[in-house]
């Protein structure tokens, strides 16, 4: 091979490297950073680890929602107590017993034991038993 046809061909591959790498910068350039799952529950997650304590860290957990605690009163009557401010609930499946939760309230057993911790000061607020869950739950 002749010098000129050598030097063409390092001049193509570096223009299509070039090429290649501003692409891939412009492209992640498209997306922002973001520090929340794009949920209205992602603050939710940094009060997990109480959630977890709360029940002994035993249980799968279903899902957390980030909701006004009045709003479950029609679905779960023993929460009609719960103060008028925004809680985050952690869902965990499991059999369980009021003995086996911190905070417990509602039915002495069931299937999910639904923690309420507030939005605002991750602080525990009650955990529910229930053997259904009364409102919808994001899967992790």
């Amino acid at each position: 091979m002749s010098r000129p046809t050598q030097t063409a061909r390092r001049a193509r591959v570096r223009g299509l490297a070039a090429a290649v790498a501003i692409s891939l910068g412009l492209a992640g350039a498209c997306t922002t950073a973001r520090n929340s799952l794009g949920t209205t529950a992602g603050p939710c997650f940094r009060s997990q680890a109480t959630a977890s304590a709360a029940v002994h860290n035993r249980g799968q957990l279903v899902g957390v929602r980030r909701i006004q605690a009045p709003r479950l009163a029609s679905r779960l009557p023993t929460a009609t107590s719960l103060p008028p401010r925004e809680v985050c609930v952690f869902a965990f499946k499991g059999t369980w017993q009021a003995k086996d939760v911190d905070r417990p309230r509602g039915l002495p057993a069931g299937r999910y034991a639904l923690v309420f911790v507030g939005a605002r000061h991750g602080a525990l607020v009650a955990t529910f038993l229930d053997d259904k869950l009364p409102t919808r739950f994001r899967h992790l």
